[in-house]
């Protein structure tokens, strides 16, 4: 398990901390420009929301844990392959979900939750497992990205295109462990979101 952790680590380390730098910006964009993208942002909420409720009337747990996973599992397959466009869209989804949380977190809570208690109890518990999961998915997503202009370098630069495709193969190597793990890292988050983050919030509600 270890060295099958570490595998991915070596494929994604880089790229990583460029998603997370992505992402991170996003929050700050978010908390600090809330007025101006509250149009934007809003219309997202709405679509989350609607979502919610529905699954609110259902009062199904299993239907709530597979509607969770099934929308974070199609955003991380989303950015994993559409980053061979160019990274454009892990780019922009990273930066969207960044400044949406941002937003959230500047916006008064209708149940009379804190910031500081909506972050703690609200979403760390399951969204430090889920960020880690998108931020792979968004990773190795840019690593196509990247992949694919140097592809195009390598038209005009024959004595690149060896290193490019080993750089290729390499990256295909470790797309479905990284696809296993961030499979596991999503349901387990589902779970938490699910399960134990309302247990967690339902004595702060006032």
């Amino acid at each position: 398990m270890r060295g099958f952790i570490s595998d991915i680590w070596r494929g994604t380390s880089k790229y990583f901390g460029i998603a997370l730098f992505i992402l991170l910006a996003g929050v700050i964009v978010g908390m600090l420009n809330s007025a101006s993208l509250s149009t934007i942002l809003n219309k997202m909420l709405e679509q989350v929301q609607e979502v919610s409720k529905e699954l609110q009337l259902e009062n199904n747990i299993f239907a709530t844990i597979r509607v969770i996973f099934m929308n974070n599992l199609m955003a991380a397959i989303m950015m994993l392959g559409m980053g061979t466009f160019f990274a454009i869209f892990p780019i922009w989804g990273l930066f969207m979900n960044g400044a949406v949380l941002g937003y959230i977190l500047t916006m008064p809570n209708p149940k009379g939750l804190s910031t500081w208690e909506m972050l703690v109890y609200g979403i760390l518990p399951h969204g430090v497992i889920e960020i880690v999961a998108i931020l792979f998915a968004a990773g190795l997503g840019i690593r196509f990205g990247v992949l694919s202009f140097r592809s195009i370098g390598a038209l005009f630069a024959p004595q690149k295109r060896d290193r490019v495709k080993r750089d290729w193969g390499d990256s295909l190597r470790i797309l479905w462990k990284t696809f296993i793990l961030i499979a596991v890292m999503l349901f387990v988050a589902a779970v938490i979101e699910s399960v134990i983050t309302p247990q967690l919030l339902n004595p702060l509600v006032k």
